[in-house]
């Protein structure tokens, strides 16, 4: 059976090394080459060290709360399962263990009420909060600094007032490199479609940067598709929204969708109606997911934004991991950026069924 004298033993290093380590609390004062061999003979022998006495005498759970939106939202949503992954990934490699928390999204009064009984019933040594669940209530207490938390995606006029560590992706740039690309391949009639709420701070950003270029984006060119038409099936509800639709959205020439699952509906829709997406109307999404990229899943490949969600992961469970570590610290405010990614689906001049 694997100790930490036997690892010892097979790396060299001394038993107090290996205890560094392994114990989250010095891990970081390890040097990294050596933490990594270490960490690879326990994944080995499945070795995972138990901390319960020393969370017993630290007062540390080493686990981090993650309280976000509703879990269908989460399940059927790539870019957060994406996100959630390379956070777990950064947080088990400091010996922290995430746990999800997800609250109910109707009434905003109970989101609140649910989030700070999460953060004084649970035993956890911090939390990675969402924008889209912040309420007054949560505010009070982030602005406290009682407990370690990250947000993430909370806008910086909510944030700068307040001593709360924020990580956001600014889409500002890539908005402006899409429309910037739109426009010179002669597209003048833009609408944007997504689902939800209209506070959704993407579609702003987007309007901002058209308004820069000269590109008039009006409230009646948003259209927001209800989230229970939608969010099951995104791809399915957004052609049936489509075809719905069908005599509003053909008077535009630039489909702006909010994520990929959704342009790949809005593509089929399209194709019901005998158009061919990127030649009389573009079609663009968000998130890079795999199959956007892949001619054998969508015809054509999709233009799209790529957010920064490895950054995105990592930076948040860094940036917690340092609280927790040292509190009183002091607030960070970290802004990661997007980039714009141009396939078929925003422009075509020869399009050919077979693979390029």
């Amino acid at each position: 059976m694997l100790s930490i004298k036997e690892i010892s033993k097979q790396t060299g290093f001394s038993t107090a090394t290996v205890s560094r380590a392994l114990d989250p609390r010095y891990s970081g004062k390890v040097k990294a080459s050596t933490r990594q061999r270490i960490m690879a003979l326990c994944d080995e022998y499945q070795f995972r060290p138990k901390f319960s006495a020393q969370a017993l005498a630290s007062g540390k759970t080493y686990t981090v709360g993650l309280i976000s939106e509703d879990l269908e939202s989460m399940i059927n949503s790539p870019t957060f399962s994406q996100f959630v992954s390379f956070l777990a990934q950064e947080l088990k490699n400091n010996n922290y263990t995430l746990s999800v928390l997800p609250v109910s999204d109707h009434d905003p009064e109970t989101i609140d009420k649910e989030i700070l009984h999460t953060f004084y019933s649970c035993r956890m040594d911090g939390f990675v909060l969402s924008s889209n669940t912040v309420g007054t209530l949560t505010l009070k207490e982030l602005a406290s600094g009682k407990f370690p938390v990250v947000t993430y995606q909370m806008p910086s006029d909510i944030c700068n007032p307040m001593p709360v560590t924020s990580v956001r992706i600014d889409n500002r740039n890539a908005y402006r490199e899409l429309l910037r690309h739109l426009k010179e391949t002669g597209r003048r009639r833009f609408v944007i479609i997504g689902m939800g709420n209209s506070n959704n701070s993407r579609h702003e950003q987007c309007r901002k940067c058209a308004s820069e270029l000269n590109l008039a984006i009006q409230d009646s060119d948003v259209l927001l598709l209800p989230k229970e038409e939608v969010r099951a099936e995104p791809t399915l509800g957004t052609y049936l929204a489509v075809l719905k639709h069908w005599e509003k959205l053909k008077q535009y020439d630039a489909w702006i969708m909010s994520n990929d699952l959704m342009a790949r509906g809005a593509c089929a829709a399209l194709r019901h109606f005998r158009y061919e997406p990127g030649r009389e109307i573009a079609v663009t999404g968000y998130d890079n997911m795999e199959e956007s990229r892949l001619y054998l899943f969508q015809k054509p490949m999709l233009t799209t934004i790529r957010p920064p969600l490895n950054l995105l992961g990592t930076t948040c469970a860094q940036l917690l991991l340092e609280q927790i570590r040292a509190p009183g610290a002091g607030s960070k405010e970290i802004k990661l950026h997007s980039e714009l990614v141009i396939r078929q689906s925003s422009h075509q001049t020869n399009y050919k069924e077979e693979a390029p």
